[in-house]
């Protein structure tokens, strides 16, 4: 699930990132959330009234998702 907005239609709406060839971020998308889209969630929800929807992650594998993400963001100067 990508990063939920309320629309002024009032529903659910998500933001998704495209890669390009190269596995870098291209651009972004936001679709109502019943719309199908090949883009990968920016954000995904962590709790929901308080509680935890999955559970933490250990340190080491959030430092290795955080490298993943951070090559894919911008081309190397």
């Amino acid at each position: 699930m990508g990063d939920i907005l309320l629309t002024d239609l009032h529903e659910l709406a998500m933001m998704h990132a495209y890669l390009d060839a190269d596995e870098r971020m291209a651009g972004d998308y936001l679709s109502t959330e019943d719309t199908e889209c090949d883009g990968a969630p920016l954000i995904s929800p962590l709790a929901r009234n308080g509680k935890r929807l999955m559970p933490a992650l250990p340190l080491d594998q959030l430092r290795s998702l955080a490298k993943e993400v951070d090559a894919r963001v911008a081309a190397p100067i």
